[in-house]
């Protein structure tokens, strides 16, 4: 998938710098906190990509530095972007933007998506901001959505 401002790799066990990202934001406090535990997660959108190509998960390039992560899972029609950066990228509007674009793409690409969601805890004031300024709306006391069908 191609973005603007980022590039993105699929994620793969493979390579010592995905795995890196992955372990940084597993020790990080707060992504630990409000990632849970991104192994297992990659771990199933890598069995739901057997059932539907749109499960997937990126690590994030930026100045051709990998700064984070983003998937999109896809279960019954229902898609959820799961999304963090290493802190040393966090409150620079990357998140924002990185979302923004993510969003954009995914819209595009798969035209049989109409809605996207994101699931934030309550307590991510930070996460609520990049979700507001990148376009969602809230749903839910913890969900944010914006409903949206590309052209």
């Amino acid at each position: 998938m191609e973005l603007k401002s980022f590039r993105l790799e699929n994620y793969s066990d493979s390579k010592q710098e995905h795995r890196s990202i992955i372990i940084q934001l597993w020790n990080d406090k707060l992504s630990h906190k409000y990632l849970y535990d991104l192994s297992k997660e990659i771990e199933l959108l890598n069995e739901l990509y057997i059932y539907d190509k749109k499960n997937k998960a990126f690590i994030v390039y930026y100045e051709d530095k990998p700064i984070g992560y983003i998937s999109l899972m896809s279960v019954d029609n229902k898609c959820t972007i799961s999304y963090g950066l290493i802190p040393e990228y966090r409150g620079k509007h990357l998140c924002t933007n990185l979302l923004r674009e993510f969003t954009y793409e995914v819209l595009k690409t798969y035209e049989d998506i109409n809605k996207l969601s994101l699931i934030i805890c309550n307590d991510n004031i930070g996460s609520q901001k990049v979700a507001k300024n990148a376009g969602y709306e809230k749903e839910t006391i913890i969900r944010y959505s914006k409903y949206r069908k590309m052209q």
